[in-house]
């Protein structure tokens, strides 16, 4: 993927699988039914701006976790005379200080359908800290679905660690044939 377009990336995303190593359990490690609204903010012309606002449910329910977080993409050129370029996100959670910014990068997302984004990566590339996402933009995309961007992390990034499927209530969900 080369410059990523927030305005594109901007609406309701569902976590459909995750993996999160060193996050505290009663931060989002199981949350159920995990949704974040992605909001393009174009007020700074030298950088793009995604507010985001995340929730799951807990088993019976209830609003389990609510978290806000600022991503902040700067265009990189890879050099002056070059036409390549990518784009560099960083996020951060304002109304929390104590949590420390880090990398956001998407790793692969056609806009539409899935995004593969991660966390805590370093010089780009993932790594056993970090934390690994696949969204799509229905609640229950099918296990096919799961199947083939598990895949992709492991051909594009020989990423092969278990997954955690992020269960979605079943009984609001008319579940897609295979």
């Amino acid at each position: 993927m080369q410059v990523f377009n927030p305005l594109l990336f901007s609406g309701f995303w569902y976590e459909v699988s995750s993996i999160k190593p060193n996050v505290t359990p009663y931060i989002q490690q199981h949350c159920r039914n995990t949704k974040t609204l992605f909001i393009y903010d174009n007020s700074n012309p030298s950088k793009s701006i995604l507010h985001t606002q995340t929730a799951c449910t807990d088993f019976d329910n209830t609003v389990k976790t609510t978290l806000e977080a600022e991503i902040t993409c700067n265009n990189i050129s890879s050099s002056k005379s070059s036409m390549k370029s990518s784009t560099k996100c960083i996020i951060s959670y304002p109304s929390q200080p104590f949590v420390p910014q880090s990398e956001y990068k998407i790793l692969n997302t056609d806009y539409s359908t899935y995004a593969i984004v991660a966390t805590n990566t370093y010089n780009n590339k993932i790594n056993s800290s970090s934390i690994i996402q696949i969204y799509a933009r229905v609640p229950y995309p099918g296990a096919k679905f799961l199947k083939t961007h598990k895949n992709t992390l492991y051909k594009l990034f020989n990423y092969n660690i278990d997954f955690y499927d992020t269960p979605q209530d079943l009984a609001c969900i008319i579940i897609p044939p295979e």
